[in-house]
């Protein structure tokens, strides 16, 4: 299998590798989970009714797929883009090109936004990369209106990605990273901090997309992510398995398909 720079297993749901890397995974991500975010979009939406939407808070924007998306969805409103990373607020200054889309190069705990100027705050798998989630969710208590809303979507853990063929080998490696460890629970925090939960649900995404394109990009993504991880735990016939799958070639045919499934978990409250 090719050098990998491994890292503890603890390390799996708080490390992502370079901005590059990161930047790549999540646009492979937001393009083979399209419709679920939209899924999560329209059950936030729901919970707006009527209500109107001046301002949207994007937190953890990461490349911006739920910024260009919230931003469609309401044409008249400001979208707030916030990161800490620069080369992703970057990236999103970039693509915007209008002043609808503004963005933030600062932790949540230090976004230096108006009290009660947010209708609506996103976060989507970022809170898990806190060192001090209480402290984010009093930040967003802060600057979220009375009767305005915080949406938080986390994945349960990594997605499977392998055809049932591979079963044998995804879980091995799943269990070398602890992979299958729970997800985070963000409903007794968010209550402590003063939120009233309106509704928790869960996404599923079950889904057979052929292995050379955008599907296969991001299991091989996902893949070499969980392999920076793992422990010298594999046998020597799954660690040639998968060297042929994450490098493809004409010895090594590529896979056929990829089977990529996970849940991920929705939180929708409002700030009384």
């Amino acid at each position: 299998m090719p050098a990998l720079n491994r890292q503890s297993p603890h390390a799996l749901q708080h490390s992502h590798g370079g901005s590059t890397q990161l930047g790549r995974l999540l646009d492979l991500d937001a393009r083979v989970h399209a419709s679920l975010l939209d899924d999560a979009l329209d059950a936030v939406s729901g919970h707006l009714g009527h209500d109107p939407v001046r301002r949207v808070l994007d937190v953890g924007a990461g490349t911006g797929a739920a910024t260009f998306r919230w931003s469609a969805r309401y044409p008249k409103a400001e979208i707030v883009a916030l990161d800490a990373n620069p080369a992703m607020t970057q990236q999103i200054a970039a693509r915007a090109g209008h002043e609808r889309i503004r963005t933030i190069t600062r932790p949540v705990t230090a976004m230096d936004l108006e009290a009660g100027c947010i209708d609506l705050a996103w976060a989507s798998s970022v809170f898990h990369e806190f060192d001090d989630p209480a402290a984010a969710f009093a930040a967003l208590a802060q600057v979220i209106r009375p009767g305005g809303v915080l949406a938080v979507m986390e994945m349960d853990g990594p997605p499977r990605v392998l055809p049932d063929d591979y079963d044998e080998l995804e879980t091995r490696l799943r269990i070398l990273t602890r992979a299958d460890a729970s997800g985070p629970e963000w409903t007794a925090l968010l209550e402590a901090t003063g939120f009233e939960l309106l509704e928790k649900r869960t996404l599923v995404s079950d889904q057979n997309l052929p292995a050379d394109g955008v599907g296969g990009d991001y299991a091989r993504a996902e893949l070499h992510r969980l392999a920076l991880h793992a422990a010298d735990g594999l046998a020597a016939e799954q660690e040639a398995s998968l060297s042929r799958i994450l490098q493809p070639g004409p010895d090594a045919p590529a896979l056929p398909s990829v089977h990529i499934r996970g849940t991920r978990s929705l939180w929708i409250a409002r700030r009384p």
